[in-house]
C-alpha cells in the first residue's frame, strides 16, 4: 500500500449497511452528509438487522434483530421472539428467551426505542412537469412506458 495507507484487515465489528457509506467517506477524509442514518463504527448506536420477505415466499413474517455483544434478539411479527448467544451458539439453535426473559425484554425495548427514533422517510417527491417532444412520447408509448 502507498505510504500512510492502512492495509485492509478483518474485524469482528458488526456494522449496518447504512454505515458503509460513512465509513468510506471517513476513510477518504470526506465530509458525511448530515441527513443520512448511517455512521462510522464505534459511535454507540445499536446494530440492527431487518428482514421483510414477501408474504408469498415466507409465511414466517417480518423479523427485526438487535445485537449486544454476543447476544442477538429477534423480534418476529409471526411466531415467537428469539434470543441467542452467538458466542456459544453461532447456528442459532437454542432460543434463550424463556431462560433469560429480562434480557430478552430489555433488548426488545431497546430495539423498539431505537427504531422509533429513526427519521421517518420523506414523502415521495412530486413528479417533474417537464414536457417531452412528440417523437419521444410516441416511442415511450410504443414501448409501454406511457
Amino acid at each position: 500500500y502507498p505510504k500512510g495507507e492502512v492495509s485492509p484487515d478483518a474485524t469482528d465489528l458488526r456494522i449496518q449497511l447504512t454505515d458503509v457509506m460513512p465509513m468510506i467517506l471517513e476513510r477518504l477524509d470526506l465530509p458525511c452528509p448530515p441527513d443520512i442514518q448511517g455512521a462510522a463504527p464505534n459511535v454507540g448506536h445499536p446494530v440492527i438487522a431487518e428482514v421483510y420477505p414477501l408474504p408469498a415466499l415466507s409465511p414466517k413474517g417480518d423479523s427485526q434483530a438487535i445485537f449486544d455483544g454476543s447476544l442477538k434478539f429477534v423480534l418476529k411479527t409471526k411466531g415467537s421472539n428469539r434470543l441467542f448467544d452467538l458466542g456459544k451458539d453461532p447456528h442459532e439453535s437454542t432460543n434463550l428467551v424463556e431462560e433469560h426473559p429480562n434480557v430478552a425484554e430489555a433488548m426488545r425495548s431497546k430495539l423498539i426505542t431505537y427504531l422509533a427514533s429513526l427519521p421517518k422517510p420523506e414523502a415521495a417527491r412530486p413528479q417533474s412537469s417537464k414536457t417531452i417532444d412528440e417523437e419521444t412520447q410516441e416511442k415511450l408509448e410504443r414501448l409501454g412506458y406511457l
